[in-house]
């Protein structure tokens, strides 16, 4: 007697040790964003120089920048960890426009901006790889 056959809507999903990686990577990322907007929005003299030496805006808006984009990463890399499709593709986004903005602080830190280019292609390849109904947990 034969085993009846498993239709691909029947198979169970399969954990990824890549993607278990790529999730808590972003999640790490949501969560130390977070605590950089924590420090930006509640003291600012923790950081070196002036307000008057960004760009734009102020230590307070960029902490209520990074407090947005911390929480969106926290809830991809949970979202990754469970297998859900948009935060892989989210997950993707966010670490290719990592990876740009290093490259162009490559002149100002180049060893942490080298640290950081590895760490998103990391990213990028852990989130693209695993088969589409793989999760991390």
């Amino acid at each position: 007697m034969t085993p009846p056959e498993i239709t691909p809507s029947e198979e169970k999903p399969t954990t990824s040790g890549w993607l278990a990686f790529g999730g808590l990577l972003v999640l790490v990322a949501g969560l130390s964003d977070i605590f950089v907007a924590c420090a930006a929005l509640w003291k600012s003299n923790y950081f070196i120089g002036t307000s008057h030496d960004l760009l734009i805006f102020n230590f307070t808006a960029w902490g209520w920048i990074w407090m947005i984009v911390g929480i969106v990463l926290v809830v991809t890399g949970l979202g990754v960890l469970w297998g859900a499709w948009w935060a892989r593709i989210t997950g993707v986004f966010f670490a290719l426009l990592s990876l740009l903005g290093h490259l162009l602080y490559l002149s100002a830190h180049p060893l942490w901006s080298l640290i950081s280019v590895g760490l998103s292609l990391l990213v990028v390849y852990a989130l693209t790889v695993p088969d589409r109904r793989a999760t991390g947990v």
